[in-house]
């Protein structure tokens, strides 16, 4: 089995081994809102292209209150998963659910269970993914340490024809040389770790003179493509551990995939069912990585090989076939950069790309794989000169040679279109993402979340943030203190330059700026530089020493293009670079080079979008943030310590013979050129160091090293294991989750809250209020601890400061909905409790009418309510107080404009929309009309005072003033009695018939003219009229109204009887005065007293004497008003009825013409045209009963002829 195979595969397994203690883990913190409460995974009836505008929690992504983690792909998975869990057998289901049923504490709910739910898969997917993604690691760490250890140069000059140098590892070895991986010798190849035959470069390679090179005169033997740096090792090899690769680097690649496999800062993202995200992206982006490196370096690779002539031999020995002929090339078939290899490289480029938008459909953060592969094109992939390019167009001057250089840039070279392609994906992901969620940045952040936006000056921001960063590197370096919630204030704000933590974001910046300029990334944009000069110069026809110019013995070159020595210089004997590209010195930029590639693409990078930097994040610190981050680190970890085997085995880190062929051929530590043949002839000291390497102190000492370094290894591995598998019990629930965070980050507002909660879980009310008072202490601002102080308050049998607690919390809008919710069940346990108690109604009542539930008119019906309760025990002020609070809601609504920045109502309004769903505009639409509704209030007003001072001159004999007052409240009517009692009444019953009928509606549909809203409502005008009738029933103006009302609330039958009752009882009257007696029913048109002070009891029971006794005319026209009311509802004796009404409409009619009363003559007759016409057009069928009540006066059994 192959190194690399067993390190994929071991790896993986140590992935899967740490976590399996995991799987029977429950849902944790945010895993019941990415799960348990998303409707994208439990409910199918969410579509999966409605899935694409929803966020990861299940939210509309385009809402403000989104949190804008756009992930449909890790949803799809969830939403699967649940699918497999539903198809597994019953049986298993059921089981499952009452193991883990029996597992929770005493107060806590299954919600998954509810939901037909359980994490057991959820779980068991994360850790196969983490196996998964420990394997790709692995394989990548072996796929970039080798070309960490394989230094090239980044141009490459295609030799013209068949020159032999076009394709060779760069240094003109011939068949029988060493490669400088492959021998191990004291001369030029001294430094080489493979273990192929060995002979030293030739002497004729010697430059003859000072500052020029000569080329060699040596016959070239033709010698066929090595193996690439990827390629299996030959079988004469098989015999060593690690064949042809080094043992730093296998030791480097496994200790790199171990390290990710076994990190233990990788337990949120793993134990965790949100942390699938990253596992996923991390699964997508590392192939896709290693699938566009090496799409990129096969084209260069292709470029560069030799176009092969009639009958030559070329460097891939293909000569003697036949191929390459004068017809063939000029086909292309004679060229390995054919149209099929295009194809194939622009396959793999665009299946890169693909795997990495599929990356950032998984997690936002798998865009930034993108820039991982551009750095890794610029840094690892050469840029490839073919020859000749004169041939693309003879136009001669600078004109011609500007032409040559763009179509070489975006024709040839596919380097550019390249790295063009990648930056079109990124900007087109951008682009949708931004067309789908509106804005691409979280808006809703709070100081506990992350404090950084919060902080009160821009220098405790830029500390903060740096300080933030070194946290993040303390968790990659020193995993000891892990927590599930790093909220404020777990790590203070550095607040000034003498903090001392600012030590370590010195630390951490400078180890990353010695990354960058020990890199020398200009160094690349020079070498494009000369390789556009070369283009442009286009030089057909001689060999690329001619073209390129002289190499003087420092390694520098004329160029001749501009005429200027380079230190770098553009290549020689078949693209081989010189000056910084050769020697040790190159090898060094390379690995720098080589590491910033790793730190920025695979650390830094992916790390970028969470780092506060160019927008701020709503988390401060999470730890699954750092999964695919951590790639990046273990690799500069694995590097190092190969480097250190490397140097402890007395060879150097740059071992590898590059391959003909591959992507430009490989540097190695001895000096190539001239410095070579130095070494090849035998240096001094090369000598003198090599014996004193064999010597056996030196042996003892790097035996020493290496093993300190596979030791060092090993307690590493180790303790990552052990404390991933102690970590991990932490996630088996909330419980132990957040008490691991407490002894972390105790000084977390957030924490304590949800320590709080486990504690109310577990029965203990005193530690969780104490919990939730040191929440609210650390952050003031944090609105969530008052609500469940509340409902532990309420728990706790201290109902009022619980009461008060719930209704504060109804501004916090992240808890308002539960604390409504609460309120409500409080409220109508204690109604239900005492009815007669108005304190809950009035409660209840001033938490509707707060503007942030936008529920004005629910509030006013249920003040008015309690306005009713305190009249009936006599407390006016109180009644009167409920009133005045449902109207300054009203006006308030109707003059507040509303919506953001709108002053105090901003955050009311806020809550409203994004809690309730009202915004301003919705609340005036379905809210009562304020004018309307005021005037209601008004109407009623003086009957609540009424009421309150009757009852409370009941309740006290001492404030009874009069005889005549003592006698009326003590009689079965009791404060209906009254004179001002009815006054107020009746006053305000003909204000409701006159001007105001809508006052008979609830204030909450008394806009909607649907009957059918009207008849679920309990308005206030059927509570005073309820108990107006409970005290005098055979009012029969309270009779008539009360008939109206039932009418408005759609119950007809009841409206009839309650109608012809007030008729009864108004005939009955008229039968009084025929007989000669006087009517016991009052008048209701008296003119109402002006309405008492409320303060003024003695007053109120002392207006005037008894109201006038009901009028005939006025009883005759509340018979047939009342009778014609209840004929419109066609009852079955509708055409009695309206043979009733037509008949004292016109002895209405006889006695205006008897008293000479042209106005009542004038009004009646109106009136009696009308009934007839309406039974004449609407109830033909009563136009026998309407003949027989024209044609009797005084007919028997109709109305009574009153005197």
């Amino acid at each position: 089995m192959r190194a690399e195979t067993a390190a994929v595969l071991v790896c993986a397994l140590l992935g899967a081994g740490p976590y399996l203690n995991t799987i029977p883990a429950n849902f944790a913190f945010d895993d019941n809102f990415a799960v348990i409460y998303n409707g994208d995974v439990t409910n199918d009836a969410n579509t999966l292209a409605g899935m694409l505008t929803h966020d990861f929690w299940g939210q509309r992504i385009a809402s403000e209150q989104s949190h804008k983690s756009y992930r449909p792909l890790t949803v799809l998975s969830f939403r699967l998963t649940r699918k497999a869990w539903a198809a597994l057998p019953r049986a298993w289901r059921e089981a499952v659910i009452a193991w883990r049923s029996a597992s929770l504490l005493p107060n806590e709910e299954n919600e998954a269970a509810r939901r037909g739910l359980d994490p057991l898969l959820f779980h068991a997917a994360n850790v196969a993914a983490h196996a998964a993604a420990s394997g790709l690691v692995a394989g990548l760490a072996y796929f970039l340490l080798r070309r960490r250890w394989s230094p090239r140069p980044l141009l490459r000059v295609q030799g013209g024809g068949g020159e032999a140098g076009g394709g060779g590892t760069g240094l003109q070895q011939a068949r029988g040389s060493p490669g400088p991986g492959r021998g191990h010798s004291s001369g030029g190849g001294g430094n080489g770790l493979a273990r192929g035959p060995g002979a030293t470069t030739p002497a004729s390679a010697r430059p003859s003179q000072p500052g020029l090179r000569k080329r060699s005169t040596a016959a070239v033997t033709p010698q066929p493509p090595a193996p690439s740096p990827d390629a299996t090792p030959p079988a004469s090899a098989a015999s060593h551990m690690f064949p042809p690769d080094p043992p730093a680097l296998h030791a480097a690649a496994w200790f790199a995939g171990a390290a990710f496999a076994l990190h233990p800062v990788h337990t949120e993202a793993v134990a965790g069912v949100v942390g699938h995200a990253e596992l996923l992206c991390a699964l997508l982006s590392v192939p896709a990585v290693r699938l566009y490196v090496s799409a990129a370096e096969a084209a260069a690779v292709r470029r560069a090989a030799p176009v092969v002539a009639p009958g030559a031999g070329g460097a891939g020995g293909r000569g003697d076939r036949g191929r390459g002929s004068g017809e063939e090339r000029a086909r292309g078939k004679g060229d390995a950069w054919s149209w099929g290899a295009k194809a194939a490289h622009w396959g793999a480029v665009l299946g890169a790309a693909s795997l990495a938008v599929l990356a950032a459909l998984a997690k936002e953060i798998g865009i930034t794989v993108l820039g991982c592969m551009l750095a890794a094109d610029v840094m690892l992939v050469p840029v490839v000169v073919r020859q000749p390019h004169a041939a693309h167009g003879s136009t001669a001057g600078r004109g011609g040679a500007v032409l040559r250089v763009l179509r070489w840039a975006a024709w040839e070279e596919p380097k550019l279109p390249r790295m063009a392609l990648l930056a079109a994906v990124g900007v087109a992901y951008v682009k949708l993402r931004s067309w789908v969620a509106v804005d691409q940045l979280v808006r809703i952040y709070r100081k506990v979340e992350n404090p950084i936006p919060f902080a009160p000056a821009a220098l405790v921001r830029v500390l903060s943030t740096g300080h933030l960063h070194a946290r993040y590197a303390g968790l990659l370096l020193w995993p000891r203190h892990l927590s599930a919630d790093w909220s404020y204030n777990c790590v203070p704000l550095v607040t000034a330059v003498t903090d001392p933590r600012n030590g370590l974001t010195v630390a951490l910046y400078g180890y990353l700026i010695w990354l960058a300029v020990a890199a020398k990334p200009w160094g690349v944009l020079r070498t494009w530089w000369r390789a556009a000069a070369l283009v442009a110069a286009g030089v057909e026809g001689s060999t690329p020493r001619e073209a390129h110019g002289s190499a003087d013995e420092d390694g520098g070159t004329a160029d001749p293009v501009a005429g200027a020595r380079t230190k770098e210089g553009p290549g020689s004997g078949g693209g081989q670079g010189q000056g910084e590209e050769e020697g040790e010195g190159y090898a060094a930029l390379w690995a720098a080079r080589w590491r910033l590639l790793v730190a920025a693409g695979l650390l830094v990078g992916p790390f970028f979008p969470a780092s506060n930097v160019l927008f701020y994040v709503g988390t401060f610190i999470g730890e699954r943030l750092l999964y695919f981050p951590s790639v990046g680190f273990c690799l500069l970890a694995a590097e190092g310590l190969g480097g250190a085997l490397a140097r402890a085995e007395g060879q150097r880190p740059q071992p590898r013979t590059a391959p003909a062929g591959d992507a430009v051929g490989t540097i190695t530590g001895a000096r190539s050129g001239a410095a070579g043949a130095r070494a090849a002839a035998g240096d001094g000291k090369g000598a003198a160091a090599s014996a004193a390497e064999k010597s056996g102190g030196a042996a003892g000492v790097r035996r020493a090293v290496r093993m300190a370094v596979y030791g060092f290894m090993a307690v590493v591995l180790m303790s990552y294991a052990l404390r991933t598998w102690s970590r991990n019990w932490d996630w088996r629930s909330e419980a132990a989750l957040f008490t691991s965070a407490e002894q972390v980050c105790g000084a977390s507002a957030k924490v304590q809250l949800n320590m709080g909660i486990l504690r109310r879980r577990q029965g203990d009310m005193r530690g969780a209020l104490e919990a939730f008072r040191r929440a609210r202490a650390i952050e003031p601002g944090y609105c969530e601890p008052g609500y469940w102080i509340g409902l532990t308050h309420v728990n706790s049998g201290a109902p009022h400061p619980g009461i008060t607690e719930l209704e504060a919390a109804l501004s916090c809008k992240y808890v308002a909905a539960e604390a409504l919710k609460a309120l409500n069940t409080i409220f109508k346990t204690l109604h239900d409790a005492d009815p007669r108690d108005p304190v809950p109604i009035m409660r209840w009542g001033l938490v509707l009418v707060r503007p942030e539930l936008g529920r004005a008119g629910e509030g006013c019906d249920s003040l008015e309510q309690a306005a009713l309760g305190y009249a009936r025990m006599g407390a006016t002020q109180e009644a009167e107080e409920a009133v005045g609070r449902c109207a300054e809601a009203i006006q308030r609504g109707a003059l507040d404009p509303g919506g953001p920045g709108a002053g105090p109502s901003a955050a009311a309004a806020e809550v409203a929309s994004e809690v309730f769903g009202v915004t301003t505009a919705e609340a005036r639409h379905i809210g009562p009309p304020p004018a309307q509704l005021l005037r209601c209030l008004a109407a009623r007003l003086p009957v609540y005072r009424a009421l309150g001072q009757a009852a409370r001159a009941a309740a006290s004999g001492a404030a009874q003033p009069t005889a005549a007052a003592s006698a009326a409240l003590a009689s079965p009517k009791g404060p209906m009695a009254l004179p001002s009692m009815q006054a107020a009444v009746y006053e305000y019953i003909r204000q409701v018939s006159e001007r105001e009928p809508l006052c008979r509606r609830a204030a909450v549909s008394m806009a909607d003219p649907d009957p059918r809203a009207q008849a679920a409502t309990s308005p206030p005008h059927m509570h005073l009229l309820h108990l107006l009738q409970s005290l005098d029933p055979v009012d029969p103006w309270l009779q008539a109204e009360w008939g109206r009302l039932m009418r408005e609330l759609g119950r007809a039958q009841e409206a009839v009887m309650h109608l012809s009752v007030s008729a009864v009882l108004l005939s009955q009257q008229l039968g009084l005065m025929q007989e000669g007696g006087q009517p016991t029913a009052r008048s209701l048109r008296s003119p109402s007293p002006s309405s008492p002070s409320p303060s003024s009891t003695r007053a109120a029971l002392n207006v005037g004497a008894s109201l006038p006794p009901v009028s005939a005319v006025e009883a005759l026209e509340g018979v047939a008003v009342a009778l014609e009311e209840a004929a419109r509802l066609r009852p079955p004796n509708a055409c009695e009825m309206w043979r009733q009404a037509v008949e004292a409409r016109r002895m209405l009619v006889a006695r205006a013409v008897g008293a000479g009363d042209a106005e009542g003559y004038g009004r009646h007759s109106g009136a009696l045209a009308g009934s007839v016409g309406e039974v004449q057009a609407g109830a033909p069928q009563c136009r026998e009963a309407l003949a027989a009540a024209m044609g009797l006066g005084n007919a028997k059994g109709g109305v009574a002829e009153a005197n």
